[in-house]
């Protein structure tokens, strides 16, 4: 079990890192790729730019405690345009790790040049499964957004328009802050006055529906009571079917769920492209406003998702949901 864990910890956090290296990361190069949903749009991003963001052109903050957790200390990455003077529309980024413990500094190098886009993004440090299991994970996410919304003065925070995103287990994060909107169990008192109230989401390959992952055979769930999923919940999805079900985005969505962007590769071998299927559908029958994209040949955080492309998409649709 030790090696199971030690291999997952090592892998899961390089995702980011990875993304920015030609060939990405988790794409098994010759293997099929699956057959995207009819509901989505299918884009080609594998020759697309990736512009590097012009040095001090935005500024970064590293390690601000946003919570004690019983003598834990949770951290943001904060990042900004630099010299900027005016509320700014806010980002709140999960990085994903398996929900796992988390190397935040990672994700700075794609997501400073979002931040120059005139955006404020908080890099949230989550409490890994090893010692919370769900859903402290979501409770950190929401806690970490009313921090922002307690300090927008001194962060440029546009409390107005305030949104979630993320990746892989960070994309499933986001999707149950933004589907949990005002549901006790999944939040905490800690800045209390303060709104979960989000915009929109947006997710990136992230689990969906963790009976069906369980039952897809991928690099790390071959052990039911050691696998991600299982180590979130505190046990194996078979034997536990309803903490699986409750830890699952698919069976929080309702009509007045927050419109959400979902971005998935048809080559991911880990996440399968079948969950984000299964997040449009869900969408789909309850009328919510949503995008669905199958970036093809892409695999899991490779560098399709981080290009000038995609972040136009990511952009245009957080504009569009602003106030």
């Amino acid at each position: 079990m030790k090696k199971i864990l030690l291999y997952a910890a090592l892998l899961l956090p390089m995702g980011n890192l990875c993304a920015q290296m030609p060939g990405g990361f988790m794409n098994f190069g010759d293997q099929p790729a699956a057959v995207p949903s009819p509901l989505a749009v299918n884009l080609d991003f594998s020759e697309a730019e990736t512009t590097p963001v012009a040095e001090g052109a935005v500024e970064v903050l590293k390690g601000v405690v946003y919570v004690d957790r019983d003598g834990t200390e949770l951290h943001l990455n904060i990042l900004y345009p630099k010299n900027a003077t005016g509320p700014l529309p806010c980002i709140i980024y999960i990085p994903g790790s398996a929900w796992m413990k988390q190397n935040i500094d990672m994700s700075i190098p794609n997501l400073e040049r979002f931040a120059a886009r005139g955006y404020v993004m908080a890099l949230v440090e989550y409490r890994p499964s090893s010692e919370g299991q769900f859903p402290a994970q979501v409770q950190d996410a929401k806690t970490a957004m009313r921090f922002m919304r307690k300090n927008a003065e001194l962060y440029h925070v546009d409390t107005n328009n305030v949104f979630v995103w993320g990746d892989s287990s960070g994309g499933h994060t986001a999707l149950m802050v933004g589907f949990t909107v005002g549901i006790p169990e999944m939040d905490t008192d800690v800045y209390g006055e303060y709104s979960d109230q989000v915009n929109a989401i947006a997710d990136y390959f992230g689990p969906s529906d963790l009976v069906t992952l369980a039952g897809i055979p991928n690099m790390l769930n071959q052990n039911p009571e050691t696998s991600p999923e299982a180590m979130l919940i505190g046990g194996s999805i078979a034997a536990n079917p309803e903490k699986a079900r409750k830890a699952s985005p698919v069976f929080a969505i309702t009509a007045d769920v927050p419109p959400t962007l979902v971005a998935h590769g048809d080559k991911d071998f880990l996440v399968p492209l079948s969950q984000s299927d299964e997040v449009a559908e869900g969408l789909e029958k309850a009328g919510v406003d949503y995008e669905y994209y199958c970036l093809l040949g892409g695999g899991h955080e490779t560098r399709e998702f981080w290009t000038d492309g995609m972040f136009d998409i990511v952009d245009k649709f957080f504009r569009r949901n602003m106030k």
